[in-house]
C-alpha cells in the first residue's frame, strides 16, 4: 500500500510511535529498536525451548509412572506365586 499524501504519512508515522511508546518500546533510536528486537527473539527461542522440554519432562513422568505401576504389579505377583 502506498500512501501518496505527505500528511498521511506523517500522521501515520506519528500515530504508529504513539502506539510503540505506549506499549514501552523506544522506537525513537536505531539501536533501541534492535535491542527490542533482539529481545523479542530471544523470548522466541525461550518459548521454543520451554515448548520443547515441555514434552520431554511431560514424556519422563509417564514413562516413570509406568514403570512405577509395572514395579507395583510385578512385586504384588511375587508374593501371590
Amino acid at each position: 500500500m502506498t500512501v501518496s499524501n505527505p500528511k498521511d504519512l506523517e500522521a501515520a508515522r506519528v500515530i504508529v510511535r504513539a502506539v510503540f511508546t505506549e506499549l514501552g518500546l523506544d522506537v525513537t533510536s536505531p539501536t533501541a529498536t534492535i535491542e527490542a528486537q533482539k529481545d523479542f527473539a530471544f523470548l522466541r527461542r525461550w518459548r521454543v525451548l520451554s515448548e520443547k522440554y515441555q514434552w520431554l519432562v511431560m514424556s519422563t513422568v509417564v514413562g516413570i509412572l509406568i514403570s512405577a505401576t509395572l514395579f507395583l504389579l510385578a512385586s504384588g505377583l511375587r508374593l501371590v506365586f
